[in-house]
């Protein structure tokens, strides 16, 4: 079985909340929209998944660093693999946080407690929850492809 959430949002999977711009309302609800498809997927595959890939590409990547924490603890799996591909991951100095927190991120499930604070706190990183990922994970497979030009 094959998932693949649509994205369109702006939010890299992670958005929860409607941005307003020069009187303008944007929602931004990556996080429902992702959350949906894996909750449809979580009732319709078996309850224990002999291979579990995560994976996304370009801003979807971002999306899977940021998601790999509570999917590889949402879905019980013999074995897993997490896959990054084409996205350099490169934000200038002092902006991931704050977007990330800008995206109504902080309190979603998909991180850690720890990674909530940090969210909160303007600190957090998709590195830094893919690390948590790692950590909560090790004997799970990561990766990562990059290419040239995305």
């Amino acid at each position: 079985t094959v998932v693949e959430p649509i994205y369109c949002s702006g939010d890299a999977h992670m958005g929860d909340r409607v941005q307003e711009w020069s009187d303008k309302q944007f929602p931004q609800k990556g996080y429902a929209n992702a959350n949906s498809a894996m909750s449809w997927a979580k009732t319709n595959v078996n309850a224990t998944l002999s291979n579990l890939v995560i994976s996304g590409f370009s801003a979807g990547a971002l999306g899977t660093m940021g998601w790999s924490y509570h999917l590889l603890g949402m879905f019980p799996h013999e074995r897993a693999s997490v896959l990054v591909d084409s996205y350099a991951g490169i934000f200038p100095d002092g902006t991931e946080g704050p977007t990330l927190k800008d995206w109504g991120a902080c309190s979603l499930p998909i991180f850690s407690e720890s990674n909530q604070g940090l969210c909160s706190e303007n600190q957090l990183s998709t590195k830094v929850a893919l690390e948590a990922a790692m950590a909560a994970y090790p004997k799970v497979g990561f990766g990562y492809i990059q290419s040239k030009v995305d």
